[in-house]
């Protein structure tokens, strides 16, 4: 190769190792710092600063003015980083505003749950920001909402925020931190900040059934707030039913304490044997468990042609799992989805409590239930003894 050729291709090199080196640099700066509409459920919108709609696609990037809205029974999931989501509830409204890796996510309306399981390196910045409050995030997990006066709150899970108060004219008068099982109301009218400590019963419905969606959500936010995971999973049993937080209370099921607050469940555990055997509902043989996990469902199926008051029970085969906290059965024909079977103690017997039908089982009908068992002093949460 001679030296006028040489001379030609060693610019050409360098300069090709100039764009390939370009675009690592471009791609690591969109990896930490790209906004995607990671996946969505339901019917949501997509529109610009400007407001012209846009297509809503799964992982969509998301540019500096976009405002995303979902409508009823849907949800979004923008995705901030690998590990940092973001997840827009549904009849919610956010716009985003970045600047470089300062990343500021306005919740116009609505409610959001936060998840930013790696912690933002000391140039980067995320605020989640309301009429009333910034809070901000560095590694943690929370979910933002509005009480009925319409004041912002913000349910701490894990990690700890700093939050400052906004008033109406966007000033900010006051700021404070939470740690988890905490939540922090800003009452822009008195300019206060409130901040108090939370049980499982005081997270609305949409949270527990976020926290209990993911195995892995489920047993940091425990580890971080030291709420049960028993009665959070009991809880989202109930809230898929249909029953709010105040039948629930009512009901006389969610709660593992005495009136002293003390714990009760270490103290009614049982062994995993007692729930073999045929278990009755109403006076009448219901399921069988027969220890290897399958079992014999009775059941009066609904049939046009039989009239509704038929005596005859028909034998279904069916599976069962069994957890500490409750077990599932189900069958193909009646219940594909499965029947959750809660334990509990009342006095020396153990009963199951199927919330699919709001019902008690009895093991072998060998006792009869006081009629107002739900507020019985001798009815407590138990659970399958380890070890």
């Amino acid at each position: 190769m001679n030296k006028r050729k040489l001379l030609i291709l060693i610019p050409a090199l360098l300069g090709l190792i100039a764009v390939i080196v370009a675009i690592i640099f471009f791609v690591s700066r969109l990896s930490a710092s790209t906004m995607r509409l990671l996946r969505f459920d339901g019917q949501v919108t997509l529109t610009n600063a400007s407001g012209k709609e846009l297509e809503p696609v799964a992982d969509r990037r998301l540019t500096n003015g976009n405002v995303l809205n979902t409508e009823s029974e849907s949800q979004a999931w923008v995705l901030l980083d690998e590990d940092r989501v973001v997840t827009l509830m549904e009849e919610s409204t956010a716009s985003f505003i970045q600047r470089g890796k300062h990343l500021t996510l306005n919740l116009e309306s609505g409610r959001i749950f936060f998840d930013i399981d790696r912690a933002l390196e000391d140039n980067e910045s995320l605020d989640i920001q309301t009429s009333t409050m910034i809070i901000g995030v560095r590694g943690t997990s929370g979910y933002v909402d509005s009480d009925e006066n319409g004041n912002s709150v913000i349910y701490l899970t894990t990690g700890r925020v700093d939050v400052t108060g906004l008033d109406d004219n966007g000033e900010e008068f006051g700021s404070d931190n939470i740690k988890p099982a905490q939540k922090l109301t800003v009452d822009k009218d008195d300019e206060s900040i409130t901040i108090e400590d939370v049980t499982e019963y005081d997270l609305p419905a949409e949270l527990v059934l976020t926290i209990t969606s993911d195995d892995d959500l489920l047993d940091k936010v425990t580890d971080a707030t030291d709420w049960s995971e028993e009665i959070l999973k009991l809880l989202e049993d109930l809230y898929k039913q249909g029953y709010d937080i105040d039948e629930i209370l009512e009901m006389g099921l969610a709660s593992d304490e005495d009136e002293e607050g003390d714990d009760l469940v270490a103290d009614y555990t049982f062994d995993i044997n007692e729930l073999t055997g045929t278990w009755y509902r109403d006076g009448e043989q219901f399921v069988s468990f027969y220890g290897d996990g399958t079992g014999l469902l009775m059941h009066r199926p609904y049939n046009p042609v039989l009239p509704e008051d038929a005596d005859t029970l028909f034998p279904f085969n069916m599976s069962y799992e069994v957890s500490q906290d409750y077990l599932i059965f189900r069958d193909p024909v009646n219940f594909p989805e499965g029947v959750s079977c809660w334990y509990f103690m009342i006095g020396d017997e153990l009963v199951l409590y199927d919330s699919f039908h709001d019902t008690l089982l009895i093991k072998d009908n060998a006792f009869t239930p006081p009629e107002d068992w739900r507020n019985s002093p001798d009815v407590h949460i138990a659970k399958i003894a380890l070890g």
